[in-house]
């Protein structure tokens, strides 16, 4: 069939070029049999081991997991995967074609003049070498050739002259691997048996996958000593950093490696077309192979096909391998669903009245789980219930429950409950959400919070006294149009879920004029100038155009000791983790003629990859925006630490909810099965009926289609649904 559509498309001006395209995409991920049988066929197919999935998994939990521990004790060091270069991170396929077709010309050997005819080439490595020959045939072949000698002008013309190292290509993978370790809290190192006089070609060829400026460790050019003992040696200058695994072509380095650090992980990189170090392939020291960096990314193409309909699960876009997503957003629109007003109103009935069910069935289990009526049990047990709470019940134990609520249950008064949230619908590129204002996502988590009211209600009558903070202007100025169409439609859904009487929507900064006086924004102004100004010269020689990596990690050392802690006692977050969050929030300004959302996908896949001829402007300018938004972040929280800026100021002895959960604080889940918070995704109901939020992005890659309603208007869906049963 495959076949039969390239003829077809081939009898078109360009439709050849169209078909490959696709089929590149949608073969992309395959199991290696079938990455062959098309081969064969002449057609384009690509396919990652389950093995090798399962080792960078591994790695990539690793540093996840040591990273999570250095956010609760940030004295550990920071977790690292170290890489070896050449036939490791670094693909010498062009100094290899050279070196064999120089030596294959000086000696007579036809198959090194055409190295196609081979079904493996040597490396430098004298096991590879030899095992070339022997397999190969050569030496029975060519009884005249001084192998010695071949030898000796194959490594020579492999090595020499150096510029041509700057030739290597990327082992496929390695950006999107040095993309996922940095996302994981951790960072990508190199080690190689290179000498220091090529560093330069060695950094120019890794910048070709956009990693600049690496933290790379050479041999001295006067080495005599094997490579192996120089780079467990070499290890030395890792020592600030937590190496969790290894990656190497080599035995004896892995080895030599392990004996100082016996807990990492080692894995063999055995890069396809290149005779192996060891022809079984099975390494002596029993390390896993890997023959790329590439996973299979998680995308509608790629899960079983009864989870197609399933949402992301991701916190983040950087989660999501945006460049691998397919974009159905054309065939979505085809069939979008349009509601009517009575359809609409009976959807918004449904929400709540299977909110108040399930508030008269917490309410219930409370007062079965409770049979004293103790009015502080009750409240504890829903407050914390797992339909409400996000993250452990033991953030907010029954002792902390006694401290904060038993002085308003003695007076019969409403309980104060204080959250920030709903700032503004992020609708920066098109890949968040589907538009500006708020959708069913907003209207959800109303209802939810509307569904905790009631069933507090019903087992402390006073209630809650709930108030939602807006800070849509607080930490990053906005277009007042913006805000006010945003907020606008906020009040619409908040008098359909009752308005007043389940809680309170207000300004932040109104707040804080009435508590902090009326001229606390001219003052918060001056301190905030002061701050940034402060920021800047801390980083003014920094820059995350041209060396992004470092610069943050650099920035993020700088700001935790300018900084100090939060108001609350926290620590201030690191510069690196709001960069990575606020770098999805920065505006994409797409050419004339493409597409938002195409733009931006375009520029999100590889987004440290700033030499990219056609793309780096416009991913420097991200980065760039992304910097100076952190350095405002950082600079409102020092600020409203120092002017008590802050809910525990404005609402004495109220309780706090959080999505991001904590000790001492009550973790909130707006809507259920949803990590991703409503104001930064779009309303999503799934093949189950339940109502929750995803990525636009990822929403469309798994087929769902908009529902548009007269309750938000004609230019943005209302919600998106699984167009599976």
């Amino acid at each position: 069939m495959l076949v039969a559509l390239r003829r077809l498309a081939a009898a078109g001006t360009n439709g050849l070029d169209q078909v490959d395209e696709v089929l590149v995409a949608e073969l992309r991920h395959l199991s290696p049999a079938s990455t062959e049988a098309l081969r064969a066929a002449g057609l384009p197919g690509r396919g990652v081991g389950r093995r090798q999935q399962q080792v960078l998994t591994d790695v990539l939990n690793r540093v996840v997991e040591r990273a999570r521990r250095r956010r609760s004790d940030p004295a550990l060091r920071r977790p690292a995967v170290l890489l070896d270069l050449d036939l490791c991170a670094l693909n010498p396929r062009d100094r290899t074609v050279r070196a064999l077709r120089e030596t294959g010309a000086r000696h007579g050997i036809v198959e090194f003049a055409d190295p196609d005819l081979m079904s493996q080439w040597p490396t430098y490595h004298p096991a590879s070498w030899q095992g070339c020959l022997d397999r190969g045939g050569l030496r029975d072949r060519y009884p005249d050739v001084d192998w010695a000698d071949a030898y000796r002008d194959y490594c020579q013309a492999f090595f020499e002259p150096w510029d041509r190292l700057a030739d290597d290509e990327p082992t496929p993978g390695l950006p999107r691997f040095v993309w996922d370790v940095f996302h994981a809290g951790g960072c990508v190192v190199f080690s190689t048996g290179r000498r220091e006089r090529v560093r330069r070609y060695s950094e120019a060829s890794l910048a070709r996958a956009g990693v600049l400026r690496p933290r790379l460790v050479m041999l001295p050019d006067d080495r005599t000593r094997p490579v192996h003992e120089l780079k467990a040696e070499n290890m030395a200058a890792f020592a600030d950093l937590d190496v969790v695994a290894v990656f190497d072509d080599l035995c004896d380095n892995r080895r030599a490696i392990a004996k100082q650090l016996p807990d990492v992980l080692c894995v063999a990189v055995e890069l396809p077309g290149f005779a192996l170090e060891h022809p079984a392939g099975c390494p002596d020291d029993g390390a896993e192979v890997i023959v790329s960096f590439e996973r299979v990314p998680r995308t509608g193409r790629t899960v079983a096909v009864a989870e197609r309909a399933d949402l992301s699960h991701t916190l983040s876009l950087a989660e999501l391998p945006v460049g691998e997503l397919a974009d159905h957003r054309t065939a979505a629109a085809a069939r979008a669903v349009r509601l009517s007003t009575g359809e609409s109103r009976r959807l918004v009935d449904v929400l709540l009245g299977n909110a108040d069910a399930a508030a008269g069935r917490v309410a219930e289990a409370a007062r079965r789980g409770h049979p004293d009526g103790d009015p502080l049990r009750l409240l504890h047990h829903v407050l914390t219930r797992e339909r409400f709470r996000k993250g452990p019940r033991g953030n907010y134990p029954l002792t902390q429950a006694q401290r904060d609520l038993r002085p308003f249950v003695d007076r019969g008064e409403p309980v104060p409950v204080v959250t920030f949230g709903f700032p503004v619908k992020l609708h920066y590129n098109d890949l968040k959400t589907t538009g500006p204002r708020p959708d069913l996502a907003e209207l959800g988590a109303l209802v939810r919070m509307r569904e905790l009211q009631h069933a507090v209600r019903e087992v402390y009558p006073p209630g809650l006294r709930i108030t939602v903070l807006s800070d849509g202007n607080h930490f990053h100025p906005r277009p007042a149009a913006l805000l006010r169409a945003y907020h606008d439609k906020l009040a619409d859904y908040h008098t359909l879920v009752g308005g007043a009487d389940i809680l309170e929507i207000t300004d932040v900064e109104d707040v804080a004029a009435a508590v902090l006086g009326a001229d606390v924004r001219l003052r918060r102004q001056v301190l905030l100038d002061a701050a940034l100004g402060e920021l800047d010269a801390t980083l003014a020689d920094l820059d995350v155009t041209t060396a992004p990596l470092t610069a943050l990690e650099e920035a993020s050392d700088r700001c935790a000791a300018l900084l100090g802690n939060r108001g609350d006692g926290t620590v201030m977050p690191r510069f690196v983790d709001l960069w990575r969050s606020l770098l999805y929030v920065v505006p994409v300004v797409p050419p004339p003629t493409v597409a938002r959302h195409a733009w931006a996908r375009l520029l999100y896949a590889d987004i440290l990859h700033v030499t990219d001829p056609r793309l780096g402007p416009d991913r420097q300018r991200l980065l760039a925006e992304a910097w100076q938004r952190t350095l405002r972040y950082l600079a409102v929280l020092s600020v409203d630490r120092d002017l008590r800026y802050d809910d525990t100021t404005f609402f004495p002895g109220r309780v706090r909810l959080t999505p991001n959960p904590r000790p001492g604080s009550l973790g909130f889940t707006y809507l259920g099965g949803a990590g991703v918070l409503p104001w930064h995704g779009t309303a999503a109901l799934d093949p189950l009926g339940q109502l929750s939020t995803d990525f636009a992005v990822a929403l469309y890659d798994r087929g769902y289609v908009p529902v548009y309603s007269p309750l938000l208007g004609d230019d943005q869906p209302w919600f998106l649904t699984s167009s599976r049963p």
